[in-house]
C-alpha cells in the first residue's frame, strides 16, 4: 500500500507542514513579545524596530543622546539582555545592583548584571537634527508631520524652513499654507515678546515686580536653583500613604537611632525580645511608628523609590498635562515676564522640576485671601481660579494679551482632576522643614510657610 502512494504529496507536504509550523511558531513568539510589551508598559521594543521608531517625528518617537550622564528623574532608554531588548522610561534611582525604572507610574527593578547601557532621551532640536536626514524631501506627508512636531515644540524657525521647502514643491498644499500662517503668527508673538523684554514694557499691571527693572540686563529668570534629590525624598516621605505599601529603604543604623533616641515612647520596646522583634518589622511598619512617636529628625533617613500616588498624580494630571506647557512658559510664569509667581520648564517631567514647582505653588503668597492651594476647599484654589475663564471666578487671572483658560469649566476633566488631587493630599498638611527661596525677598515668594500654621502630624 505504502509503494502505490503518489510521491507527489509526500514532497510537498512536509514543506507546507513546515512552513505551517514555522509561521505558527512566529505568530506565537509576537504575540508573546506584545504580551510583554503591555506587561511593561508598553515600554518594551525589539531592537531590530528602532531604526523605524527613529524616523517618525512622532510625540512618542524616542531619540538618545549618548554623550550625557543619566540621573534620576532623566527619561532614559535602558538595554538589556545584551541589547535584546530595552525599556524606556523615567529613572528613579539608581544603586550598584540596581535601577528603578519607572514606566508609565509603574516601577521596574532592573539588576545590573541584566543592563547593557542606560541612555538619556535627546531634546527636541537634538531630535530634529537626527531625524531629518530621514525623511526625503519629497515625502511630503511625513514633512508636514515633522512640522507640527516642530511647532509643538516652539521650533518656529525650523518649521518655516520646512514648510517653505513643502510649499516649493506643492504650492497649493492646504495642510503647509495653514501651517505657514500658524507659525508665522506664532514667530511674531515671540519677536514681540522679546521687544518688550528689551525694552522693559508689557508687565502684568498686578503681578509685576514693585520696582522697574531693566530686562535687557536681567538673567534669564527661569534659571534659578531646584530643590536637592534630599529635599525631593524628604517631600515624599511626608507624602508618602501608607496603605499603598509603598518601597522603602531604612537603614539598620536608623532604627538603632529609634531604639536609642525614642525609648520612653510607649511604641518602642526596650526587652532583648522586643527589640529582635522591632528589627524584624517591614519598611513600612518601621516609618509608621517613626510618623506615631514624631521622629522627624530621622525621617531624611528614610528613602523612598518612586512617587507617593498623590504626587504622582500631580505630576501625570497637573505638571505634565497644563502646568508647564501652560502656565510656565517662557511667555508666562516661566519666562522674564513670570512676575512674582515663577515656575521650572526645564527638564519638565524630571523630579526636580516638578518637586520644585509644587513647593514653589504650596509656599507661594497669593496677597488675596484664598491661598495657591486649598487643600480642605480645592475649588476655593487661587491655582483653579486663574486657569478658569475670567467673568466665571472670584479672583480672574489678570488680563495678559495672550491668555487663554486652562478649563473651559469646572465641569472640565482636567479641572476635576486637579480637584481629586488636592483631596489626595496627605491631610493634615504636613510643614516641611525644607528652606528653599531661590529667589529674592523682594519678590514676594517666601522661603517658608506662614509660621501662623496650627502644628502638624507629620
Amino acid at each position: 500500500m505504502l509503494s502505490s502512494r503518489q510521491p507527489g504529496p509526500r514532497r510537498t507536504g512536509a514543506p507546507r507542514l513546515a512552513r505551517w509550523r514555522r509561521g505558527h511558531v512566529a505568530l506565537g513568539l509576537g504575540i508573546g513579545l506584545m504580551v510583554l510589551s503591555v506587561l511593561a508598559g508598553g515600554a518594551w521594543v525589539a531592537s531590530g524596530a528602532a531604526q523605524d521608531v527613529a524616523a517618525q517625528p512622532e510625540e512618542d518617537e524616542v531619540s538618545l543622546d549618548p554623550s550625557a550622564v543619566p540621573e534620576p528623574g532623566d527619561d532614559v532608554r535602558v538595554v538589556v539582555d545584551k541589547g535584546e531588548a530595552f525599556f524606556d522610561g523615567t529613572l528613579e534611582a539608581q544603586t550598584a545592583d540596581q535601577l528603578i525604572l519607572s514606566i508609565r507610574g509603574v516601577l521596574l527593578p532592573l539588576d545590573r548584571e541584566r543592563v547593557v547601557s542606560v541612555t538619556v532621551r535627546l531634546t527636541p532640536a537634538q531630535r530634529y537634527r537626527d531625524i531629518r536626514p530621514t525623511i526625503r524631501d519629497d515625502d511630503l506627508p511625513r514633512l508636514l508631520a515633522l512640522v507640527r512636531y516642530l511647532e509643538r515644540n516652539t521650533l518656529y524657525d525650523e518649521a518655516m524652513r520646512e514648510l517653505e521647502g513643502i510649499l516649493t514643491r506643492d504650492p497649493d498644499n492646504e495642510e503647509a499654507r495653514r501651517l505657514a500662517k500658524v507659525v508665522e503668527q506664532l514667530i511674531v508673538l515671540k519677536e514681540l515678546r522679546e521687544q518688550r523684554q528689551r525694552s522693559g514694557e508689557g508687565e502684568n499691571p498686578i503681578e509685576a515686580p514693585e520696582t522697574p527693572r531693566d530686562r535687557s540686563s536681567m538673567p534669564d529668570r527661569n534659571n534659578f536653583e531646584t530643590l536637592s534629590e534630599e529635599q525631593i525624598n524628604l517631600i515624599k516621605v511626608y507624602e508618602i500613604d501608607l496603605k499603598a505599601e509603598p518601597r522603602l529603604i531604612i537603614q539598620r543604623s536608623t532604627v538603632d537611632e529609634i531604639l536609642k533616641r525614642y525609648a520612653e515612647h510607649p511604641l518602642v520596646p526596650i526587652t532583648r525580645e522586643g527589640k529582635e522583634a522591632f528589627y524584624r518589622k517591614t519598611p513600612v511598619e518601621i516609618l509608621d511608628i517613626m510618623f506615631r512617636v514624631g521622629a522627624r529628625d530621622l525621617y531624611k533617613e528614610v528613602r523612598v523609590l518612586g512617587q507617593p500616588e498623590s504626587m504622582q498624580k500631580f505630576r501625570n494630571d497637573i505638571s505634565a498635562r497644563w502646568l508647564t506647557n501652560r502656565c510656565a512658559t517662557t511667555r508666562c510664569h516661566g519666562g522674564n515676564e513670570a512676575g512674582r509667581l515663577r515656575l521650572l520648564n526645564r527638564s519638565p517631567n524630571s523630579e526636580p522640576t516638578v518637586y520644585s514647582n509644587f513647593l514653589l505653588l504650596d509656599r507661594f503668597d497669593t496677597r488675596r485671601p484664598v491661598p495657591m492651594i486649598d487643600y480642605t476647599n480645592p475649588t476655593d484654589s487661587l491655582l483653579l481660579q486663574m486657569a478658569l475663564p475670567r467673568e466665571d471666578v472670584l479672583y480672574p487671572h489678570p488680563d495678559v494679551k495672550g491668555w487663554r483658560p486652562v478649563f473651559v469649566n469646572d465641569r472640565s476633566p482636567q479641572y476635576r482632576a486637579a480637584v481629586a488631587w488636592m483631596r489626595m493630599m496627605y491631610q493634615p498638611r504636613p510643614d516641611y522643614p525644607i528652606e528653599y527661596n531661590p529667589f529674592e525677598e523682594s519678590d514676594g515668594q517666601p522661603a517658608s510657610p506662614n509660621p501662623g500654621e496650627q502644628p502638624v502630624e507629620r
